[in-house]
């Protein structure tokens, strides 16, 4: 569950609870604190000084993400929201960045926010130890942690392996010199399920021989969420370069059987069988005319009393409604044209002469969607040509 806070140029802000329980644990650890390092502090200004530096903490990870948003809205790619959750941040976007260029300036644009704020918070640092008194030394002290703090989060996400930035970067640059990008996404989520797999290995090794610590539990915890988000990264860019490197030739069903617009749903499920209920087929008047295309599936959705006088006529989708694509089409740029219809479908044409050629549906595309390991794997998905 996630708790909206508010909007950004639009795009809305969401924080999960358990940053609020984290960070009011880390405010009241370091107001208990405080009193060892500034033994004249009095009890506001403790309240001020831990309630500023967490609150500081968050909003660098917020900026953070803000950074990545914006930079991708000035590229015309979409951001859903911004989420901020126990690990971190995430700017979700509502697609993949068109060139690499794109690419680079997305990711670049967290850390290089991350490093930008740490050279004000180390500026203003500077300035506090200037000043000779006791409170300007505990805002030195804030301001210079907070400085740290960011040069480490602009670092440590430029590490080249995904889903760190640093690993968006280094597709950037394989997608330039590879032309494509889902190999170079796919080279950089290997490389961070390794950093992930490993970090967590040493991570729990040290838990085991040292006890526990609470740095070495957060870098447990942090690199098993690296591992886990670089295998969903492996499994993105290996569906995404089967979808738009496959042709609805491919897959498709060559020219299926017609069905007569008269029939009953209690006929087309009969003579459709096992072999044909997922297929989608043209319908056709009397006079063999084509007035749509129907998938015998549909007539499962009708009450089992009524498919004897439901027609096939009042469940197809009428020509005006069809999906078509050609036959030297992507899978992907198709499924983007898909409506949501009960049943998706399409009817596939020759471009040479604009004959129709055959039908698509969601059963077809399936197996571009079938896992392909832990590793991940570019090669073609199988399937069965008909």
């Amino acid at each position: 569950m996630s708790l909206r806070i508010g909007r950004f140029g639009g795009i809305p802000i969401t924080v999960q609870p358990s940053v609020i329980v984290v960070t009011t644990i880390a405010a009241v650890a370091l107001y208990l604190r405080l009193p060892s390092l500034e033994p004249r502090i009095t009890t506001t200004g403790r309240l001020v000084v831990a309630g500023f530096t967490c609150l500081a903490f968050v909003a660098s990870i917020l900026l953070h993400e803000v950074g990545h948003a914006l930079v991708a809205r000035r590229h015309r790619v979409g951001v859903a929201e911004i989420s901020l959750w126990l690990f971190g941040g995430v700017a979700k976007l509502t697609s993949q960045a068109p060139t690499p260029r794109a690419e680079f300036q997305i990711a670049i644009a967290g850390p290089a926010t991350n490093l930008v704020l740490g050279a004000g918070f180390g500026l203003a640092g500077v300035a506090a130890t200037a000043i000779d008194a006791a409170g300007s030394r505990l805002t030195a002290s804030t301001m210079l942690s907070l400085c740290l703090v960011n040069i480490a989060l602009g670092l440590t996400n430029l590490v080249p392996a995904a889903p760190l930035d640093g690993g968006r970067v280094l597709t950037a640059v394989l997608w330039r010199r590879l032309g494509q990008p889902e190999p170079a996404r796919l080279f950089s989520a290997r490389i961070g399920l390794v950093v992930g797999i490993v970090g967590t290995a040493v991570a729990a090794a040290l838990l085991v021989r040292s006890g526990l610590s609470t740095w070495l539990l957060a870098t447990l915890a942090t690199t098993a969420v690296v591992a886990w988000a670089a295998r969903s990264e492996i499994a993105g860019a290996t569906v995404r370069h089967r979808l738009s490197t496959t042709t609805t030739e491919a897959l498709m069903v060559r020219r299926p059987a017609s069905v007569s617009a008269a029939w009953s749903v209690e006929e087309l499920l009969r003579w459709a069988g096992d072999e044909q209920l997922h297929v989608a087929c043209p319908v056709t008047r009397w006079n063999n005319q084509p007035v749509g295309i129907i998938v015998p599936a549909a007539g499962l959705d009708v009450d089992v009393p009524a498919r004897s006088w439901t027609k096939v006529a009042d469940l197809m989708v009428p020509n005006e409604r069809i999906v078509r694509a050609w036959s030297n089409e992507p899978v992907e740029r198709v499924l983007d044209r898909v409506e949501d219809q009960r049943v998706a479908a399409v009817v596939v044409h020759d471009p040479a002469d604009g004959r129709w050629v055959g039908t698509l549906t969601d059963a077809q595309t399936t197996p571009l969607f079938q896992p392909s390991g832990i590793w991940g794997s570019l090669g073609a998905a199988h399937y069965a040509r008909r």
